[in-house]
């Protein structure tokens, strides 16, 4: 099957809007552990689950470790927006009445309600998907003094987008004389990517009770397809006189896989008919670092820091560029070539070109973290610790966010047995509040995980703006 890339940018926008309802970035969790103690994971992540986060944690697990789909895939989840609640959605959009025919009606927004609506969307307008796969990971310490070694393969599709206040005001207020309204807070950036990385850790003793842990690991990057929008400087005003005037001037990039089959709207020859593989043709490829150290003091205490996905990625398979830069005047909507104006002002049909290439950066993250280790401070008989995490992404590629957050979690196992119970809350950062919960099964040889960064929509549903779910198994020998 062939898809146009006429209204890809639009498109792509408006199926953003409709979910409505990050490892890689700063908004996703790699694993269900993180996930259960909402992103205090930079100190507490060791072994396998420390690829992504901070490699120096790699060599605290000893032994072998292995992740593969089986018995439960290393899977991490989140969809949703950061200002739409679903009681939002009921009380605009699920809410009717009855008529006097006894016909549903939906419901009529007085001023009031129209008001609360375009405010929403001034706390945020925000959405975001972020998608975590790890299909195989690998690790081994061949003697302590070496050090550790682990290869994986991980997938990460995420797509984050802010909805402009000026078109939520426009649908509601319209178009009266000498009305404004600016689209300038557009955003939209998406991926799919896949990375192989090949990490390293070794163990630096200072003392019986202090030492090191450094950590590298080098990302080989497969880039599968990237559609953003770089810039955006457009409007729609009405003049005194009632004639409508639009600009309509942004740029945007895009690559895709040939097995996806993607036609642009400029091209002579038709692409590559749509194939569907585990292991797709890139569009892109490029290389990555993530760099960490931990510092443990006695059993009680660790620190650690960590910079991750330090790199860019080159697209050069079926990429494009456009740039946008039109203009309109409407003095009369009857006229049909006048609707039809208005209605592409926005369309990317005859602003691309083919490019050879382009380069984005990778979601470069800054990761702090802390950990305590009460069973061993309290001398406890049972397993109980807590952590805390500073997570601050440099910059907006997919998944990843400017905006710091702060998390704090914990750890029990009770009872001496093999279950563990997490828990954790976080705040600041994309989705400014989350509460993760979930827990554990270690059996010795296999490890098993489930949790949810955002359990509060799970606890009261009706406040929900995000759905998260992760689960992940591991084996130890």
């Amino acid at each position: 099957m062939k898809n146009n890339i006429k209204y890809i940018i639009p498109i792509l926008l408006m199926a953003a809007l409709s979910i409505n309802a990050q490892i890689g970035g700063s908004i996703g969790m790699p694993d269900a552990r993180s996930s259960s103690m909402a992103g205090a994971y930079t100190a507490v992540s060791e072994g396998l689950y420390s690829i992504g986060v901070n490699p120096a944690n790699l060599s605290m697990s000893k032994g072998i470790e292995l992740i593969i789909p089986l018995p439960l895939p290393s899977f991490s989840g989140i969809a949703g927006s950061n200002f739409f609640s679903l009681s939002d959605y009921n009380y605009y959009f699920g809410s009717y009445t009855i008529d006097e025919n006894g016909k549903k009606r939906g419901r009529y927004l007085n001023d009031a309600d129209k008001k609360n609506f375009i405010d929403l969307f001034g706390k945020g307008g925000g959405i975001h998907m972020n998608l975590f796969v790890r299909y195989f990971a690998l690790s081994a310490t061949p003697w302590e003094s070496f050090g550790s070694l682990a290869f994986s393969v991980t997938d990460q599709i995420a797509a984050d987008g802010t909805i402009p206040t000026g078109i939520v005001e426009l649908l509601f207020k319209g178009n009266p004389p000498n009305s404004r309204y600016n689209f300038n807070d557009t955003e939209f950036k998406s991926w799919w990517i896949r990375k192989y990385s090949f990490s390293f850790s070794k163990e630096f003793k200072i003392s019986y009770e202090k030492s090191i842990n450094a950590g590298i690991s080098l990302n080989i990057i497969s880039g599968l397809f990237y559609a953003g929008l770089d810039e955006i400087d457009s409007e729609i005003f009405t003049d005194s006189l009632g004639n409508i005037h639009g600009k309509a001037s942004y740029s945007a990039k895009s690559a895709f896989s040939p097995n996806f089959g993607v036609e642009y709207d400029f091209e002579n020859q038709s692409a590559t008919e749509e194939s569907v593989s585990a292991f797709p043709e890139p569009a892109g490829a490029g290389l990555g670092a993530d760099i960490g150290i931990s510092y443990r003091h006695n059993s009680v205490f660790k620190f650690a820091l960590a910079v991750t996905d330090i790199g860019k990625i080159e697209w050069n398979k079926r990429a494009a560029q456009f740039n946008v830069n039109r203009s309109v005047r409407i003095d009369d909507l009857s006229e049909e070539a006048q609707r039809d104006s208005l209605t592409n002002l926005f369309s990317t049909e005859g602003a691309g070109k083919s490019v050879d290439k382009f380069s984005t950066p990778l979601a470069t993250t800054l990761r702090f973290g802390a950990s305590i280790d009460l069973a061993n401070l309290l001398e406890l008989k049972n397993k109980l610790q807590i952590a805390a995490g500073y997570v601050q992404g440099l910059n907006k590629m997919p998944g990843n966010t400017t905006s710091p957050r702060f998390s704090i979690g914990v750890e029990w196992k009770p009872f001496e047995s093999v279950l563990s119970l997490r828990s954790g809350v976080a705040f600041g950062g994309w989705a400014k509040f989350r509460w993760g919960l979930g827990m554990g099964l270690d059996f010795g040889l296999l490890e098993l995980n489930a949790g949810a960064s955002n359990f509060q929509n799970v606890a009261s549903p009706s406040s929900g703006k995000m759905i998260s779910i992760a689960v992940d198994s591991r084996w130890k020998f």
